[in-house]
């Protein structure tokens, strides 16, 4: 399809890109807008995308399409290289995060968190692995991320609303409740 606005102008959707866009929610799709760019090549080699207003649909072939917009989209855009290789490429549109109110993407290796009172926060890699397999009672006690991955000595963590998740390659992925 060719999209046209007199904001955005003329732009077209296709493939498996336009096959996500047109079968978007109209939650979703009011999330992400109007197209602002045709496809392009995307943030990852082999990947595709093609911008909207407020965010963008990624594709490859080992992924599938997928959207991410507003907040998500915004802290994905932004990632450093390092991050962005650390993450991956969407392999899903934005949903229900895993405690109330909270929204999500999941990515090739993590995902983007984001609610109104933490924001947007990645978490990747072993990290993401530990939290995503905590029970809802330590999911609800550790809370969403307030950081994206950093640096510590000898490894890397996350910040999260009650606590931490630090990573060593002695220790692995711990878990520290504040």
């Amino acid at each position: 399809g060719i999209y046209w606005s007199a904001t955005t102008g003329a732009h077209d959707v296709y493939g498996d890109i336009y096959r996500r866009y047109a079968t978007l929610s109209p939650t979703n799709l009011a999330g992400i807008g109007l197209p602002t760019s045709g496809e392009t090549d995307g943030p990852l080699p082999g990947s595709r995308m093609n911008s909207f207003q407020r965010g963008g649909i990624y594709w490859s072939a080992t992924t599938g399409a997928h959207d991410v917009y507003g907040a998500i989209a915004g802290r994905y855009m932004t990632l450093s290289p390092t991050n962005l290789a650390g993450i991956g490429l969407p392999t899903s549109g934005e949903k229900d995060g895993p405690l109330a109110g909270s929204r999500m993407n999941t990515f090739q290796r993590g995902g983007i968190y984001w609610s109104a009172t933490t924001g947007a926060h990645d978490v990747y890699g072993d990290i993401y692995a530990r939290y995503a397999s905590l029970s809802p009672q330590n999911l609800t006690g550790i809370g969403l991320p307030t950081s994206g991955e950093y640096s510590i000595p000898g490894g890397r963590a996350n910040n999260f609303v009650n606590g931490r998740i630090a990573w060593t390659p002695a220790l692995g992925a711990q878990v520290y409740i504040a």
